[in-house]
């Protein structure tokens, strides 16, 4: 587990990382992000790759995840809290937690999670978004 601030930048390759509640960071143009997080800052951006983020041990988030190919999984703790902005162009949208939508279109849904607070950003345009509690099978 890393606890300092971690940016990391692959061109081809799949990452996996588990980083604490530092900012995190990470890019690849080639390969699928797995993301294990305790940081209320994260931004994780592949081309060509799906991302799968455990945010359960977050509190706040801030933020993005975005890919323009593939799918993004979202895990959020019970206590997590978001402004969420989701948005897919050719996929679909799906929120199993608890969350008060205040925009909602046929590719786009923004809403609060928990009290809300900082903007979290999740936002693929070839694959779907699923947000699920920590307690969904996963």
């Amino acid at each position: 587990m890393c606890s300092s601030d971690l940016d990391l930048t692959t061109h081809n390759g799949k990452v996996t990382v588990v980083a604490g509640a530092s900012p995190l960071t990470v890019r690849t143009h080639n390969g699928k992000i797995d993301a294990t997080c305790k940081s209320s800052a994260i931004h994780l951006a592949t081309h060509n790759g799906g991302i799968d983020l455990d945010a359960s041990g977050c509190a706040t988030l801030a933020g993005e995840a975005t890919t323009h190919n593939g799918s993004i999984r979202m895990t959020v703790g019970g206590d997590t809290s978001a402004d969420l902005s989701c948005a897919t162009h050719n996929g679909g949208i799906s929120c199993d937690v608890p969350w008060e939508v205040t925009k909602k279109s046929k590719r786009r849904i923004e809403g609060m999670i928990g009290k809300g607070g900082s903007p979290f950003v999740v936002k693929t345009y070839n694959g779907s978004i699923r947000i699920v509690p920590a307690t969904a099978e996963q």
